[in-house]
């Protein structure tokens, strides 16, 4: 999501975007590669920008809750042929044309401190909207509430992003409010006493796309943050172990990487 984030802040505002299941992903980048170019190096994109043409770029993710994975094609101002090819190319800059992140975020400007806009991730008024329902229908289930503490415990674990902070605001008054209509009490125990903190930018490891796809062949999840910085550590090691020892091997193209949003 922040990969997103800064490439639309960058100018990448147009795109397209769908599911795809495992066995198509390499087909399907391999032909976004050919037609839209979207493996170039970030040299190649810069002075390309600057020539006045457009460019691309491929963004994938896994759904954690069924075995297919999303993808993104953001595009830049300028030539491209992607704008003859795309019929529903959108402007991430247009209200009713928004990036969109699994149907549960949505991409826009909002106002921060000082009357500047930046570019952040909300939840979805449907996705907000369901989470207020739960709530609502949580406290009032006196006997049980290990559902509350579920939904509380869901909204807080939200990404940080500034407009999600906002959101997750409102649900913790929200929650407050119903608590106290309920006859429960002026405060909800099951509120942590603190807003959960922004989510700053860091680089985060990427993982092979065909590792991805092999684990969702074969009926494994995706992998885990933690996995991804388990690998990035062996394969560190495996460079560090190698570094004194040069072998020459013929240039091929590089292997396309699974781009975390």
């Amino acid at each position: 999501m922040q990969d997103m984030q800064a490439a639309v802040a960058r100018g990448y505002h147009w795109h397209v975007s769908g599911r795809v299941g495992p066995a198509r992903l390499p087909q399907m980048a391999a032909k976004f590669a050919t037609l839209y170019e979207t493996e170039m190096s970030v040299g190649q994109r810069y002075r390309r920008r600057q020539a006045g043409r457009g460019v691309a770029r491929l963004f994938v993710h896994p759904d954690y809750r069924q075995p297919v994975l999303h993808w993104w094609v953001l595009f830049t101002d300028g030539e491209h042929p992607a704008r003859e090819r795309e019929h529903e190319l959108r402007d991430a800059r247009e209200k009713r044309q928004r990036l969109l992140f699994q149907d549960n975020f949505e991409l826009l400007r909002l106002q921060a401190r000082g009357g500047a806009s930046v570019w952040t991730w909300r939840l979805t008024r449907e996705a907000q909207a369901e989470f207020s329902t739960r709530i609502t229908e949580a406290v009032r289930r006196r006997r049980d509430r290990r559902v509350l503490k579920q939904v509380v415990r869901e909204f807080h674990s939200l990404p940080g992003f500034r407009g999600v902070r906002h959101q997750v605001a409102a649900l913790r008054y929200h929650t407050a409010g119903e608590w106290r209509r309920a006859g429960e009490g002026d405060t909800c125990p099951l509120l942590p006493t603190r807003m959960p903190p922004y989510l700053r930018f860091k680089s985060f490891p990427t993982v092979p796309m065909s590792a991805v796809c092999a684990r969702l062949l074969a009926d494994e999840p995706p992998y885990t943050l933690e996995q991804r910085y388990g690998e990035a550590r062996q394969a560190n090691a495996r460079k560090a172990a190698t570094a004194s020892v040069v072998i020459e091997t013929p240039a091929v193209a590089p292997s396309p990487e699974l781009t975390t949003a």
